[in-house]
């Protein structure tokens, strides 16, 4: 039953609920479902909650005190609700003893009248299936607990969920056996997965129907068992650059909390995840759950590889998910090398716990990963429709069916494959979504031989392969039809950028030729649609201070124009279509050729239109406060 009353209720809350040994002082209260909640109105919101201790690939309604869990919910708000600011809250009885989390984030007793109920947080706009982490952690107290979510919308009514979800917490040894892999309770609610169909356009690209396929515990496909340890002994690794190519990367791992920047993450290569809390001061890995091979000097310490991307969610900040590149293609296989160790991670508590999110019947070969920025329950990634290895004995099995992007709209408990089209040995560079049509999806792709006659590899084409054929920009209005939209002579584009406060405009990179004279970016002031070559910059960033979108900064790896200065930046006033130097590089990097300090990413942060972070090889971390005049230097691999 759900219940809808107009009382003016302060703030509103998404976030972990803690609950700790503050229960034993609660106060008695009046039932939720009583007077004070009286149902006077139906609404059509749907809530639903569902208790899991292995990251939401079952559910349960009962553990151990000793048990790492989390409450996942979920609101589904009414029609006049949606994409509004809203107050969301969560409250916990036990025993007949009710308690609130507070906006310092304590879990607090509360006497039961509404007026009182305090707030967490406050202007959350809510979006169509908008999640809530419930709770994250262990319940030290063994009882029974009854759980509501609500939120209290922008006409001052609030809504909430009057039919509890149940939880029994027992002492070790005492649980009840038997997960299931639906989500929990539900008011109305639910979890599918969707489907793709009919084809591609312009190009000659051809989808076809999505597949969808359940997380449930990896066990059956491909004789996959599950890993338990964090630090395999399949394969060893040396754990150092082998060469300058290899020299710590952080790609585009670099994240900063836009409700509190001296939250910072980055990945770097051989070393794992770090956080800091102070700015940028110290550093702490936070890499717990994430599978990796062994160190030859230390077997029982882990050896890193390159994650390519990680990002937050926009409405949680603790909501993190990770990209790991893994091998060229594979399935978690526990014989197949180097198969054990990519996917997509997240975490729900800021980095201090990570859980595989995908199954054994998935690429774990990620490319990038993409939240949908208006609800983030619906999570991307994209992968390449590549073989096992560059050398692999079977250069047939492609492990992907039906495309090169993979949809989760709850947040991994089910995924879909989107008809892209796999191309042949084809990779989605990146995925741009467009902020104001979350359905309008742009997504470069490059192609790749993967074995040349001499044995040596030939890497990325550059288009001029005529053994390769490239896919350009795929595109999609509904995700699953996709056109194949080709910019000039059809380059591999590796990488591609869009502006956030107007989506037309966007910048796309394409592969070196290694060729003399000067190399081409390729800018669309329409969407992807058409595309005018214009100075190569192959790191860009969108002012998001700039409402019109057309403000841009960038770095080029390429000494493009021998009259301009080694150590600029570019800017551009036209969304990406024309460029001139502006500012300095970090006094770290000798040229933009040096592959051991190379900038990869380049970013506003939250504090002000003045602040840039940028990162790169060498495990390197820059701040400017000045936009790009001066740099200090905030993490290098050494100190690791």
């Amino acid at each position: 039953m759900l219940s809808r009353f107009p009382f003016r209720l302060l703030g509103v809350a998404i976030g972990c609920l803690w609950l700790s040994s503050t229960l034993a002082q609660g106060t008695a209260a009046t039932s939720i479902a009583g007077a004070r909640f009286a149902a006077d109105a139906s609404t059509s919101a749907r809530f639903s909650l569902g208790l899991t201790r292995d990251g939401g690939r079952t559910f349960d309604t009962s553990a151990a005190t000793t048990d790492n869990l989390r409450v996942i919910g979920t609101i589904e708000p009414e029609a006049s609700h949606l994409s509004k600011p809203a107050t969301i809250f969560v409250v916990a009885e036990s025993a007949g003893r009710y308690f609130m989390r507070d906006a310092t984030g304590a879990f607090v007793p509360w006497n039961g009248n509404v007026a009182a109920l305090a707030p967490f947080r406050t202007n959350e706009v809510l979006s169509a299936r908008h999640p809530v982490d419930f709770l994250t952690g262990s319940i030290p107290l063994a009882g029974r607990f009854n759980l509501f979510l609500g939120y209290r919308g922008s006409d001052n009514v609030l809504v909430y969920s009057s039919t509890p979800y149940a939880i029994l917490i027992m002492a070790p040894g005492n649980t009840a056996g038997g997960g299931t892999t639906d989500g929990g309770q539900s008011s109305g609610g639910s979890n599918t997965g969707g489907s793709g169909s009919t084809t591609g356009g312009s190009g000659g690209n051809t989808g076809g129907s999505g597949s969808v396929v359940a997380t449930e515990p990896p066990s059956q496909a491909n004789g996959y068992t599950g890993i338990v340890a964090d630090v395999l002994q399949l394969q060893q690794f040396e754990c150092e650059a082998r060469s300058e190519h290899e020299w710590y990367r952080t790609d585009r791992t670099l994240v900063i909390d836009p409700k509190n920047p001296n939250n910072l993450y980055v990945s770097v290569e051989h070393r794992g995840i770090f956080k800091s809390v102070d700015g940028g001061k110290t550093w702490q890995l936070k890499s717990k759950g994430i599978k990796v091979y062994a160190r030859q000097d230390n077997p029982s310490k882990g050896c890193y590889g390159e994650y390519p991307v990680i990002k937050m969610n926009p409405l949680d900040p603790l909501h993190l998910v990770a990209g790991l590149s893994g091998p060229g293609g594979g399935f978690l296989h526990p014989t197949l090398p180097n198969s054990q160790v990519g996917g997509v991670y997240q975490s729900f508590d800021g980095g201090e716990n990570w859980q595989l999110m995908i199954t054994d019947r998935m690429n774990v070969y990620v490319t990038d990963v993409a939240f949908d920025p208006v609800n983030p329950n619906t999570i991307y990634y994209s992968t390449g429709s590549l073989p096992a290895s560059w050398g692999g004995s079977d250069q047939s099995k492609l492990y992907v069916d039906k495309g090169l992007i993979y949809k989760t709209s709850d947040r991994g408990q089910t995924w879909e494959e989107l008809p892209t089209g796999i191309g042949q040995n084809t990779t989605v560079s990146s995925i741009l979504i467009n902020p104001l049509q979350t359905n309008q999806i742009n997504a470069p792709t490059f192609s790749a031989v993967r074995q040349s006659a001499d044995g040596t590899g030939t890497g990325i084409s550059t288009g001029k392969d005529t053994t390769v054929a490239q896919l350009g920009v795929l595109t999609t209005t509904n995700g699953s039809t996709w056109l194949s939209q080709k910019p000039g002579d059809n380059p591999a584009l590796i990488k591609g950028f869009a502006s956030k406060n107007n989506w037309q405009y966007q910048y796309f990179v394409p592969a070196q030729s290694g060729t003399s004279g000067e190399p081409k970016g390729f800018f669309s002031g329409d969407s992807g649609k058409t595309f005018t070559p214009t100075s190569y910059v192959d790191i860009v960033a969108y002012d998001p201070y700039d409402a019109t979108g057309a403000h841009a900064l960038g770095y080029s790896t390429v000494l493009w124009r021998p009259s301009d200065p080694f150590y600029t930046l570019y800017e551009s006033l036209d969304g990406g279509k024309t460029w001139k130097p502006f500012g300095r590089l970090p006094s770290d990097i000798p040229n933009p050729n040096d592959a051991k300090t190379r900038p990869s990413q380049l970013q506003w942060g939250p504090e002000n239109n003045k602040t840039l972070y940028m990162n790169g090889a060498g495990g390197l971390v820059w701040r400017s406060t000045d936009l790009g005049s001066t740099w200090t230097r905030l993490l290098e691999y050494k100190q690791l």
